[in-house]
């Protein structure tokens, strides 16, 4: 299950990587916030097989779970 390790990576419109936001991690799906403060994906959780959603604060460069559920969600982030 899974689609691998990634890294969310800022470019440029010239396509210069100009820097990343949090960890590489089993993640799917990736929204911003309407202020564009906030990035939200799902990570797979290893130990549950499950993906969650997280919230990177990309100011604070801090990564904050959103859900907790053991269940398998439906995401609109994806």
């Amino acid at each position: 299950m899974g689609t691998g390790q990634a890294l969310l990576t800022w470019f440029d419109r010239a396509g210069q990587r100009l820097g990343t936001v949090g960890e590489a991690a089993d993640l799917v799906g990736v929204a911003f916030s309407p202020d564009r403060h906030t990035v939200a994906n799902n990570i797979l959780d290893p130990v549950s097989h499950t993906y969650d959603l997280w919230l990177y604060d990309i100011a604070k460069a801090r990564r904050t779970r959103f859900t907790f559920d053991a269940a398998r969600l439906n995401s609109a982030v994806a």
